[in-house]
């Protein structure tokens, strides 16, 4: 009895540490390609064995900044994340609905850039996303200089109004609304916001 509590310990420890080395292999392989632009802290940012866990075990209890962080190392080129958008995802390390702001920036990431660069229209691309994206603003906002103000982010050294945006959730508040301004330029998605809703005509 004792021998075969010894071997089946052995087995159970065998079996955790390859997959310690599974992840430890994905991991370096993550790091090797990342290069985030600008990201919260460095220039490289790495995903630790915490947000993986999450990210296998339960996808909700995952913040915005680590959704941004994984997406940057997924994407590998395709994802340029700016400082506005680091700085207001920040801000909004309560939202509730994680798993569905992964889901659509995976979409947005790789679907529906995959479609555009095959020659796919907006307006049928945009059903990969579904009612939650937007491709402009309305002008009772994109007249308004203040409103304009918000969504307008630096790249590389000029200021860019950015419509397109993803929406999740209608409420004002950090916890269960969020918006993502972003843009597609020369075939990357640049998102300049990740946050709460910002301002419209309807809360003036």
């Amino acid at each position: 009895q004792i021998l075969e509590l010894a071997l089946q310990e052995i087995s159970t420890l065998s079996a955790e540490l390859e997959s310690l080395k599974r992840d430890t292999h994905h991991l370096r392989l993550k790091a090797a390609h990342l290069a985030v632009d600008e990201g919260p802290s460095s220039a490289i940012a790495q995903i630790t064995t915490a947000v993986m866990r999450k990210l296998i075990n339960d996808p909700e209890q995952l913040t915005p900044t680590e959704i941004l962080t994984f997406m940057s190392t997924l994407a590998q080129g395709r994802l340029r994340i700016l400082p506005s958008a680091w700085r207001s995802a920040k801000e909004s390390e309560r939202f509730e609905y994680s798993a569905r702001m992964l889901d659509l920036l995976d979409k947005l990431v790789f679907e529906y850039c995959d479609a555009l660069r095959n020659g796919l229209p907006d307006s049928e691309a945009r059903n990969i996303l579904g009612s939650a994206y937007s491709a402009k603003e309305s002008q009772s906002v994109s007249l308004v200089p203040s409103m304009r103000s918000e969504r307008t982010f630096q790249v590389d050294g000029e200021s860019l109004f950015f419509e397109k945006h993803l929406g999740i959730g209608n409420c004002s508040g950090s916890a269960r609304g969020m918006r993502i301004y972003f843009e597609i330029i020369d075939g990357v998605v640049v998102i300049g916001y990740c946050g709460k809703h910002l301002t419209v005509a309807s809360t003036n």
